[in-house]
């Protein structure tokens, strides 16, 4: 799909006297719309789940499969850009091709090790919650709860962020 995404985005030529922000827009519309695909993936999922069966806490736990399911849309993202961006020069520290080619690998292992992140929950729950696991569970999760739940995939989605902004910002 990136691979069609792409095609479609870069078949326009870059009109005459454009901005210099017309190529970064456009990277940046193609990370954006990645992400909410990403996201919507999920969201459709879990509804058609729940449906089915409900589960404690489906909300927390919603969110931080979100979180972590979205980041599956990294790494065609950065190798959509090894293969059709142009950036200005080198940076300090070498290409940015060759850095984007490390972050596929970087952006697969953290999609990994966040999707196992979110096989933890009802772990979780028993161990900081006194959750019986069983729905509906009348207490609601403290702050404490979710920020140790949720801050090592937000954390991994941030730095991917960050990087593919970045990346997109260089373009031309």
């Amino acid at each position: 799909m990136h691979a069609i995404v792409v095609c479609l985005l870069f078949d326009h030529t870059d009109p005459a006297g454009s901005s210099p922000y017309f190529h970064p827009v456009k990277w940046l519309i193609l990370l954006f719309g990645s992400l909410f695909a990403g996201a919507g993936a999920v969201l459709v999922d879990n509804a058609m789940k729940r449906l089915r069966q409900s589960r404690c806490h489906n909300t927390a736990q919603l969110f931080h499969e979100v979180l972590a399911e979205h980041l599956i849309a990294y790494p065609p993202f950065f190798v959509a850009l090894i293969i059709g961006a142009d950036y200005k020069s080198d940076v300090l520290w070498g290409s940015p091709k060759d850095i984007i080619g490390v972050l596929v690998f970087a952006a697969f292992i953290l999609y990994v090790v966040a999707v196992y992140l979110t096989t933890l929950h009802e772990e979780q729950f028993k161990a900081h919650h006194e959750c019986s696991g069983k729905p509906p569970c009348p207490k609601m999760l403290s702050w404490w709860n979710l920020i140790s739940m949720f801050y090592p995939t937000a954390l991994m989605a941030l730095a991917l962020f960050v990087g593919g902004v970045y990346f997109s910002v260089l373009t031309y």
